[in-house]
């Protein structure tokens, strides 16, 4: 049985499918004196002495696993998703560009990392590399995508400009990697991609992202740690892997590496042109990372760009109307020589799936938020009506009250007398108590057709849904960020726990992630506030377990009269 260190495996070159070349297991030193495993893939105008722009990626994966087996046996999600995915070359890999159309067809290199730890990459596996730089008080995944930028820009077939483009995490390190500004990183595309780790993975709202981190790092990270695939035992693998899952206690910002990476990241930072896009259904991870760094990011105006799409995670990003988009934004920066002010002019600044139903089409924006958004309130009544005015009830100032860890209470409007297009940040502002110790708040908005059916939607992991969107919020992060909050922008802080008396009222705002959604004439829209996840939620997305105790949970939550829910919408 082969024990670690394993040697270096040998680098290969081959032609693929005629129209591209492939280095497999080449090697890029990092400042530390490790190296990063990466393939290669050339177009073979190398071959007759071009220099060609190079697109990176890096993540934990696997680099050698075909989108069509990523995952099994243990999840066959995103191989089912992958197969509809037209057309997929020998060389496609999880979220990541096809080398079949972008060297093939496109003549980039595109250069496929393995991150630490993981597939010819050896070291510990320690996603976005959270221990390390805990340890090192420095960004250590940040640098080895500093050094692997600048390594892939040096390189004779390269011309010295860089990008880099993914889904999910690859999209992720993408936002990262321009936070270190490395010279020869001109464009990033992070494609359905958070970009603050805490409220876009771990804590949305402060409630712990269990399920999903427990199904990732099991079923998705740990099969392809360095090692596995040449055999070496679980025992030795087990000391070259963090244990990720203590992640689970880290609740607020002064925990974990949150300190370290709050001090060396931020959207300050990234200054490149981007092309940030987003997919309405993935309200639990990546939404509202996406549109907050097109909001946030120091970029000039004039190179920030955001799109919008909805259902499955992965086949927009390789749909024709998705990889025109991306062709055009790093064509204009990476191959087009002068490009100094401005896009492409025939490219949307903000180009937004709009959802009239289960039905979508596409508009241009000036900015997100539109400029000339307007709100809307509904107020919850003791009748479970969503209703226009602040009707008060003489017997009680309860409008709800449902238990802890296991109830919800609903609200629905009366019919539509017209179309309401909401879009943009829906949030609630809530007069509330609870009997517990503390009190997670779990939101869905929903849109029910007029015959009482409500509209359903092709989810992000290509599952039915009826959520328009969701929110999530425990009272003791009730805190707001004072200086990224505005009137209309619910963020939280996330700094330290205020605290909860039992039965005390508390008066609260509640973010709701972005948006779209015209609701038609006749149409109602129906709110769940719950102690729990909506029963329409993918299991592996629930927020269950962890310290969502019943000592802590347990015990009557009450929505008191005043409580609303404010939508933002526009006229078109």
């Amino acid at each position: 049985m082969p024990t670690l260190p394993l040697p270096k495996r040998a680098t290969i070159k081959t032609r693929r499918n005629d129209t591209y070349d492939r280095i497999k297991d080449t090697y890029i030193p990092t400042r530390d004196g490790s190296e990063l495993c990466a393939d290669i893939f050339l177009p073979l105008a190398v071959v007759e002495g071009a220099k060609v722009p190079a697109l990176l990626s890096m993540c934990p994966y696997g680099k050698d696993v075909h989108a069509l087996e990523w995952g099994l046996p243990q999840t066959d999600i995103y191989a089912k998703m992958n197969a509809k995915i037209e057309p997929l070359g020998p060389d496609a890999a999880l979220e990541a560009l096809d080398p079949l159309v972008w060297s093939g067809e496109l003549g980039y290199a595109v250069v496929r990392i393995d991150s630490r730890g993981v597939g010819g990459t050896p070291g510990m596996l320690d996603p976005w590399g959270l221990q390390r730089s805990t340890e090192l008080g420095e960004d250590a995944e940040g640098n080895d995508l500093y050094d692997a930028i600048e390594w892939t820009a040096s390189q004779p077939w390269c011309s010295g400009k860089v990008g880099m483009s993914g889904i999910s995490y690859l999209g992720m390190v993408a936002w990262l990697a321009a936070q270190h500004q490395p010279p020869s990183l001109k464009a990033i595309v992070p494609w359905e991609a958070g970009n603050d780790l805490y409220f876009s993975l771990f804590r949305p709202g402060g409630i712990s992202n269990t399920n999903f981190l427990t199904h990732w790092w099991n079923n998705c990270v740990v099969p392809y740690q360095h090692g596995r695939a040449e055999g070496v035992s679980e025992t030795d693998l087990a000391t070259q892997r963090v244990d990720f899952l203590k992640s689970l206690d880290w609740e607020f910002r002064s925990d974990g590496p949150f300190p370290v990476l709050e001090r060396l990241r931020g959207f300050d930072k990234v200054q490149i042109p981007f092309y940030s896009s987003t997919n309405w259904m993935d309200s639990e991870v990546h939404a509202p990372g996406n549109i907050l760094g097109y909001m946030w990011a120091a970029t000039k105006p004039e190179w920030k760009y955001l799109e919008t799409h909805s259902g499955d995670h992965i086949n927009a990003y390789y749909g024709k109307d998705g990889l025109e988009r991306q062709r055009r934004f790093l064509g204009y920066l990476l191959k087009d020589s002068g490009a100094v002010s401005g896009g492409p002019k025939d490219l949307p600044k903000v180009d937004l799936t709009i959802r009239k139903g289960a039905t979508v089409f596409r508009r241009a924006e000036e900015d997100f938020p539109p400029p000339d958004t307007e709100y809307k309130e509904y107020f919850f009544s003791a009748d479970d009506h969503l209703q226009e005015d602040d009707l008060k009830c003489a017997n009680t100032d309860v409008v709800a009250q449902h238990e802890g860890l296991t109830e919800s209470s609903f609200f629905t409007s009366s019919a539509l007398e017209q179309d309401l297009e909401v879009l943009g940040f829906p949030y609630l502002e809530l007069e509330v108590a609870t009997a517990a110790k503390d009190m997670d708040i779990f939101v869905t908005l929903i849109n029910v057709a007029p015959d009482g059916n409500l509209v359903v939607f092709e989810g992000n992991h290509a599952e039915p849904s009826v959520s328009v969107t969701r929110g999530y919020m425990r009272l003791t992060h009730r805190e707001l960020d004072k200086e990224r909050s505005t009137e209309r922008l619910v963020i939280l802080a996330h700094d330290n726990p205020l605290p909860v008396v039992p039965n005390e009222r508390y008066k609260i705002k509640v973010p709701i992630q972005p948006t779209s959604m015209i609701f038609e004439k006749g149409h109602k829209i129906r709110i769940e506030i719950g102690a729990r996840d909506s029963d329409t939620l993918l299991g592996v997305m629930r927020h269950e377990g962890g310290d969502r105790t019943g000592d802590r949970f347990a015990g009557t939550n009450t929505i008191f009269q005043g409580s609303k829910l404010v939508l933002p919408f526009v006229s078109r």
